[in-house]
């Protein structure tokens, strides 16, 4: 062996040596860079988990609230639909006492009104009237 070759084999081994303190090295680096990443990643996560967090709380309030108030719309629309129909029979006693009240005082039996086809037809039309409002409005809605 003479000085050249123990140079060479010398060299080679070196080189080899450098090549795999190179690679730890790298590993380290890589180790370091990926550490450095997951240390800035919790704070990142909390705050992207904070902004989704009160868009979700946002999202609820928003839903009981429309609720809230559809609620309250339903309520009152009750309210309103029980007093109209309150009217509505009001009317309708109102209507018919009329009535009575002509066929009681209005000279219907005492005049034999009831004999004239005219008159029985005009009544007929009148106790009529409210169910045909009601048919009618029935078919336009």
């Amino acid at each position: 062996m003479t000085l050249s070759d123990t140079f060479e084999i010398y060299k080679e081994s070196k080189e080899t040596q450098l090549n795999i303190d190179k690679e730890i090295i790298d590993y380290y680096i890589e180790s370091y860079r990926s550490l450095e990443m997951s240390e800035d990643q919790p704070t990142q996560s909390k705050t992207d988990l904070l902004s989704k967090k009160r868009a979700l709380k946002n999202d609820i309030d928003d839903f009981y609230k429309k609720t809230y108030t559809d609620e309250r719309k339903i309520y009152y629309e009750d309210n309103a639909i029980t007093k109209l129909k309150f009217y509505k029979m009001l009317i309708l006693i109102v209507y018919y006492s009329i009535l009575g009240i002509y066929i009681i005082f209005g000279g219907f039996f005492s005049n034999k009104k009831y004999k004239n086809i005219f008159v029985l037809l005009i009544i007929a039309l009148y106790i009529l009237f409210p169910f045909l409002l009601s048919y009618i409005e029935y078919i336009f809605n």
